[in-house]
């Protein structure tokens, strides 16, 4: 029996239905497309990742986070045509190797909602071999309507025109990299790129096909419909066109649809919207379609539709789970629960916190997986200090401007709006390290003619190449000179304290009053349970990283500080938590600090497995008993763990 059981979907109250189906039901006869509503049905299904400068991570199943679990995977298995479960070999290979128990097989049959009566013919099933299994599922994504063009047309219309919208999309969302900026101040992408085609000196190909110039003088809405009318053919088809379309390049139209809402995003602004980018792209499939077909080529609803072609006007988003592998999969992981939990089970009574000994030093991390390798070699190497963990801006949202930083950036989860600035200023005057080395790695043209450019790429440009290639080979090299790139100065000052309650010309405000700094404390203290029992010592670790030639590297950074090192937060939150005042508020609150215990900050930089404390000039006024100690602790706890990583 090479089929797989499915359920029928349950029925279900939420959002889903507007996001899937809605501009497509009812009546075919009576259907109006409507294209601002389409395009917010559609942009749904787009993932919600921005610019890089606040990378983290990203749900790629966002859209479906409200549907019951296996509902949910199944929905996004149909849209994106991604495997929703391990091959069914993979299940039975782990049963073999007792990885996956008979009790928990029972346990997964009892709670599958699978009848008495039929529990022993499934139960057959899941050791049953299937041929089939290895298929990727047929989806929206690779197997919609848009497949026409290449089956029955012979027209690659994505290896086409990706190329030329990705560099128009590049070009026009750049942020400063280029020596020329593409868009005018306040230009729109569709303005940008229609007198990009009807001015230049060089034609701007495909769109010089005549078939397409007229089109440029319209709106992005009169364009987006007549390419429709003439590409698809079909109204109900639209949508699920459009869809297709965004399907095939999720990142850049998720990142666009992210600007438009969000402007703020980008630090140069730039004007832009879906709309205007399928405006773009539908034109120049049109042209290419000109190019390749004619002027008279068949639309979509005049082809035949192959066999199985999904269509969202008959439900192509219905779920159907696979019964046999959602039993798989959920007596996987209650096996995994189960082996979780054995070894988690304490081998004796924990001690009674009355009883339990004040321990000598408390250490704050985030809850990286590579801080908490960390914080496990520190108790091993000295068992008297006690870890701790928290999201690693440590409840403290603010924009932070560092001594060379141009602009803030937002030192707190992205799903976070902060509403405080936090500016750095140096203890001593700066040194233009710059102007104290002239070598070729500080030099800069400050003059960008296409002449001296030129000269400058044919001379200068080979020995950058040579010394580009030396790095990426032999990155080692250049190892001890990389801190002044990547470690945060420790000899500065934070403006911590709000002096006035004028906000900026951005509407932020110019720091924390006392009372903020005490909400945001006691809420973090709370929720990592301390509240009492303070050691003399309390070290707020923050993370970071440094690289030589990992043009990614902030993505090794800590993620709840958007993809920024959390220094600044461990700073402010060990100067918010040594202020008398702030505390005096926390003692009305029920937290209690007392006056001997002394809160340091510091930065773990994970890719070198070395440690920076802050803030020294604080230190000689208020010195930290037990540090030294600590430090040494550490130290080797670090060692420890570089050790560990480097397997």
């Amino acid at each position: 029996m090479n089929t797989l059981l499915t359920m029928p979907r349950l029925k279900d109250n939420s959002m889903s239905a507007h996001h899937a189906q809605a501009s497509l039901a009812g009546n075919n006869e009576q259907f109006e497309f409507n294209l601002d509503a389409t395009i917010d049905h559609i942009a749904h299904w787009l993932p919600t990742q921005g610019p890089i400068k606040d990378f983290i991570h990203h749900n790629t199943l966002h859209a479906v986070q409200h549907y019951p679990f296996h509902e949910g995977v199944a929905v996004a298995a149909k849209m994106f045509g991604a495997r929703s479960y391990l091959p069914l070999d993979d299940y039975q290979n782990l049963y073999r190797q007792g990885r996956i128990t008979d009790n928990a097989i029972t346990w997964a049959i009892d709670h599958s909602g699978c009848a008495k009566q039929n529990q022993d013919r499934l139960r057959k099933t899941l050791f049953e071999h299937d041929e089939t299994d290895h298929y990727p599922p047929v989806s929206l994504a690779n197997h919609g309507i848009r497949n026409a063009w290449l089956t029955q047309l012979e027209v690659d219309l994505n290896s086409l025109v990706q190329p030329i919208l990705f560099r128009l999309l590049g070009n026009f969302l750049d942020q400063g990299i280029s020596r020329w900026s593409l868009p005018k101040n306040g230009e729109h992408f569709w303005d940008c790129v229609c007198r990009l085609a009807q001015n230049s000196l060089l034609p701007l190909y495909p769109l010089n096909e005549p078939g397409v110039r007229e089109l440029l003088l319209g709106t992005p809405d009169h364009v987006i419909k007549a390419c429709l009318q003439k590409m698809v053919g079909d109204e109900t088809l639209y949508e699920q066109y459009l869809l297709e379309l965004l399907l095939a390049h999720p990142g850049w139209a998720g990142m666009v649809r992210m600007i438009e809402q969000n402007p703020r995003s980008l630090l140069a602004r730039r004007e832009i919207s879906l709309k205007e980018m399928l405006a773009v792209e539908l034109v120049l499939e049109l042209a290419f379609l000109h190019k390749k077909r004619g002027a008279d080529f068949s639309s979509i609803a005049s082809l035949p539709y192959t066999n199985g072609t999904p269509l969202l006007k008959n439900g192509a988003l219905k779920p159907r789970v696979p019964l046999r592998l959602r039993v798989w999969h959920e007596a996987m992981e209650w096996s995994l629960h189960s082996e979780l939990l054995s070894a988690l089970k304490p081998s004796t009574k924990p001690v009674e916190p009355a009883n339990k000994p004040l321990p000598e030093a408390q250490a704050l991390f985030c809850i990286d997986d590579r801080e908490c390798s960390l914080r496990r070699h520190l108790e091993e190497v000295n068992p008297a200090i006690e870890t701790l963990g928290a999201a690693g801006f440590f409840g403290i949202d603010f924009l932070y401007q560092g001594l060379d930083d141009a602009y803030p950036v937002a030192q707190c989860p992205n799903i976070i709006v902060p509403k405080h600035l936090i500016k750095e200023s140096a203890n001593k005057p700066k040194v233009d390290k710059a102007s104290k080395t002239g070598n070729l790695k500080n030099m800069h043209f400050t003059s960008h003619s296409m002449l001296r450019g030129w000269l400058y790429t044919q001379t200068l440009g080979v020995g950058y190449s040579v010394r580009m290639a030396w790095n990426v080979f032999r990155p080692g090299s250049k190892l001890p000179k990389i801190r002044t790139l990547s470690e945060v100065e420790s000899h500065s000052q934070l403006h911590l304290l709000r002096e006035s309650e004028e906000p900026t010309e951005d509407g932020y405000l110019l720091g924390f009053s006392f009372t903020e700094m005490a909400d945001r404390l006691g809420g973090l203290l709370r929720n990592i349970g301390l509240t009492q029992y303070f050691a003399p010592l309390v070290v707020v670790v923050a993370h970071g990283s440094s690289s030589v030639n990992n043009p990614h590297f902030a993505a090794y950074d800590c993620g709840a500080c958007s993809g920024k090192p959390g220094a600044p937060n461990a700073r402010a939150f060990a100067w918010m938590a040594n202020n008398e005042s702030v505390r005096e508020i926390l003692r009305e609150r029920g937290i209690d600090i007392p006056d001997s215990t002394r809160f340091i900050a510091a930065i773990h930089n994970t890719s070198r497995d070395e440690i920076t404390y802050f803030d020294p000039h604080l230190l000689e006024k208020h010195p930290a008993p037990g540090l030294h100690a600590f430090q040494q602790a550490m130290k080797k706890a670090l060692q420890r763990n570089a050790r560990e990583r480097c397997r």
